[in-house]
Parts: structure tokens; C-alpha cells; sequence
């Protein structure tokens, strides 16, 4: 009975950890600022300085509402709200199609590791995007500017 025991505490650490590696893994994006959901919306804690998110001007107690048109409504914590933000830099935003018999319509994608945001700034209550250029994981990118 003990050995099963042992086995099956063995093979519960195992999974727990590959879990956490998974989710570790998953964040391709370095944007170098702490946030936290709050009501449907992102709050950033804190910028490293110099780091994607305070070259492009971000400051803490600055609100994110949304990132290249992903909101952050389905999220129910703090680690579901990264991935949002994640998944909308990686892919390059959301999608877009017409209807039957409606005007073209051209539809400007940002691109991969860019992340167009809507920012209510802390200090003037004033909404306005921001683009931050997050870096890779696995090297490149970095910075970005208000875009106004």
C-alpha cells in the first residue's frame, strides 16, 4: 500500500510540474511590467524601467483596456488575463471579415510582437493608445511609443 502511495505522490509531482512548466513556457512576450485583472480591465502594478512598457510610456496605476482590440471581459484572474495579452501580441490582433454584399473593407493587422493598447493614464483620467513592442522570449523586439 505504501509503494502505491509513493507511486501515485510521484506521478502527482510529475504532472504538477510539467503544469507549471506549460505555463511558463507559454509567455513568449517580455513586457517588463507587473499587472493585475480588475473588473474586465488590466491594472499595471509596476515598469521595470527601461523595459517595452515604460519606453512606450506606461506607468503604474495606468488601466489597460484593451490589446490590439482583445478585451479582457473573459478572463476570471490574473494569469487568464496574460494569456489574453499574450495570445493578442503573438497572433498579431484579431480578425476580420466582411458580410455578403457589404463594401470591402481593409483591415490594418498589427504585427506580431506589437501590442496596440488602450491605456486610461493614470494621472489625467484621459484614454489613448499606446504601441508597445515587447520583446521575445527568445530574443528581439523591445520598446515602443505612444501613439496618441
Amino acid at each position: 500500500m505504501l509503494r502505491l502511495a509513493t507511486a501515485f505522490s510521484v506521478v502527482l509531482l510529475a504532472l504538477t510540474a510539467s503544469t507549471a512548466d506549460a505555463q511558463q513556457s507559454s509567455n513568449q512576450w517580455y513586457f517588463g511590467m507587473s499587472v493585475s485583472l480588475n473588473n474586465g480591465q488590466l491594472y499595471v502594478n509596476s515598469v521595470v524601467p527601461f523595459g517595452p512598457a515604460a519606453q512606450a510610456g506606461l506607468e503604474a496605476g495606468n488601466i489597460i483596456r484593451n490589446v490590439n482590440g482583445r478585451n479582457f471581459w473573459s478572463a476570471q484572474n490574473d494569469y487568464q488575463a496574460i494569456q489574453i495579452l499574450q495570445n493578442a501580441v503573438g497572433f498579431g490582433g484579431g480578425g476580420g471579415g466582411g458580410g455578403g454584399g457589404g463594401t470591402p473593407t481593409l483591415l490594418v493587422q498589427p504585427q506580431p510582437g506589437q501590442a496596440n493598447m488602450s491605456v486610461r493614464d493614470v494621472r489625467t483620467g484621459n484614454i489613448s493608445g499606446i504601441t508597445v513592442f515587447p520583446r521575445s522570449q527568445w530574443g528581439g523586439g523591445g520598446g515602443g511609443v505612444p501613439t496618441n
